[in-house]
């Protein structure tokens, strides 16, 4: 079971796209661009490892908006990354990792240890992105999956 924190608007309303795990430290610097502060809920949830879900098929295609805790979720498909090396879609927010106490260099040097590559959208294009340019919206490709993404790569 895992504890979930979902703030509240200042109407009272759930803000469910800032909806995290419970866990990370928001009682630092930038928090006020970062947090809602209209008060927030805590629910607690099963949650299964995906390396432990069983996924028939394999998994093609990963995507991880889940506020900081990406790095997290990715130590759970372990076993799927090195099995069917999925493209990645993750956001990667440096102030929500740093809530976990982890960096943009921990998922990176993760995902590396793996063979993964960073690529931004621009033009219609994925094209790569240096490691020290690592934020928002970022999709990461292994080379043995390559051939899912040529068509776009610049």
């Amino acid at each position: 079971r895992v504890g979930f924190v979902v703030p509240r608007q200042a109407s009272g309303a759930a803000n469910v796209g800032l909806a995290h795990m419970a866990g990370r430290r928001d009682d630092r610097v930038g928090a006020e661009r970062h947090v809602a502060d209209a008060g927030r809920d805590e629910v607690t949830c099963e949650v299964v490892r995906l390396d432990d879900a069983g996924v028939p098929g394999g998994v093609a295609f990963m995507k991880c908006d889940i506020e900081g805790a990406e790095l997290l979720a990715l130590r759970g498909a372990t076993g799927v990354l090195e099995r069917d090396a999925p493209v990645l879609l993750l956001e990667v927010n440096p102030w929500f990792l740093e809530g976990y106490g982890l960096g943009v260099r921990d998922v990176l040097g993760f995902l590396a240890e793996r063979g993964y590559s960073p690529f931004r959208f621009a033009g219609g294009r994925l094209v790569p992105v240096a490691a020290g340019d690592v934020e928002g919206n970022v999709v990461f490709v292994s080379p043995r999956r390559a051939d899912r993404v040529a068509p776009l790569l610049a």
